[in-house]
């Protein structure tokens, strides 16, 4: 299988070593040894992206060099998302080709839903998520804590149909233990 791997936070040639970039790395190792192809997509920094407009403006051009890179990939596996550094490349670049997205340790925050300085991550985000066919994650939390068209599927969380967001007040009741830390 052909796989096109995208990384959101940092280009894997980056020189600073960080869980950013030998997760995806150790990852790309992983689906080699087991005989799949690993296409590496061209990096674009996606970290509070809706901060920038130049970034916001170069993204479609750089949307149409990663969509070249990953032609005849059967599918598009992005390393972690989440409101800080959503997706923003993953989900549109597997739509344009028809193939499945996967993501590999998103995050779901609701809390950042209340600010107006993190709205527009945790909108692309929730965005990204939503796009997936299969969210890989090592929390059993991220099911309680995931956007309510989530559903769990075996180790994997797979969308289902869209269901209105709840009011404000009614997430804060779901999820009162996450909030400042409190239990």
């Amino acid at each position: 299988m052909r796989i096109a791997l995208c990384t959101p936070f940092k280009p894997l040639d980056n020189p600073r070593p960080s869980g950013d970039v030998s997760i995806p790395a150790d990852l790309a190792a992983i689906l080699r040894d087991f005989g799949h192809e690993v296409v590496l997509l061209p990096y674009f920094p996606c970290k509070e992206i809706w901060k920038d407009t130049d970034r916001m403006q170069r993204l479609p051009e750089h949307l149409n060099v990663a969509e070249a890179a990953a032609r005849g990939c059967d599918c598009v596996l992005t390393y972690s998302s989440y409101y800080k550094v959503p997706d923003a490349v993953g989900p549109r670049v597997a739509a344009r080709l028809g193939v499945p997205y996967f993501l590999f340790q998103a995050s779901y925050a609701p809390s950042r839903a209340d600010s107006d300085a993190t709205w527009p991550g945790f909108v692309m985000n929730e965005l990204a998520m939503l796009s997936a066919e299969y969210i890989f994650c090592n929390s059993p939390d991220l099911e309680e804590a995931a956007p309510s068209c989530l559903s769990r599927t075996g180790s994997a969380l797979s969308v289902r149909a869209l269901t209105p967001r709840p009011s404000r007040a009614t997430r804060r009741a779901q999820y009162p233990a996450r909030r400042m830390g409190r239990r």
